[in-house]
């Protein structure tokens, strides 16, 4: 799952080059877990699992956007 998030992440926001740090991919598999969880209306608190971190989260999610918008605009033209 670890890889499948990271390579997803990639392809999404078309920033190949894209590393996460062990941290931020570990958060990011929670999240992932807790949406899966909710869906069956359950959590990872009902589990004793810990949650994804929602701040580091945002910067993961900040930190995506400031890659994908990170381009040269005169090669594009």
């Amino acid at each position: 799952m670890h890889d499948d998030i990271e390579y997803n992440l990639k392809a999404s926001f078309s920033i190949p080059n894209l590393h996460l740090t062990d941290g931020e991919l570990v958060n990011s598999m929670l999240y992932e877990l807790e949406q899966l969880l909710n869906a069956f209306t359950t959590s990872l608190k009902d589990y004793k699992l810990p949650m994804s971190d929602g701040r580091l989260m945002a910067e993961i999610r900040n930190k995506l956007l400031g890659g994908e918008l990170n381009y040269d605009i005169a090669e594009l033209n």
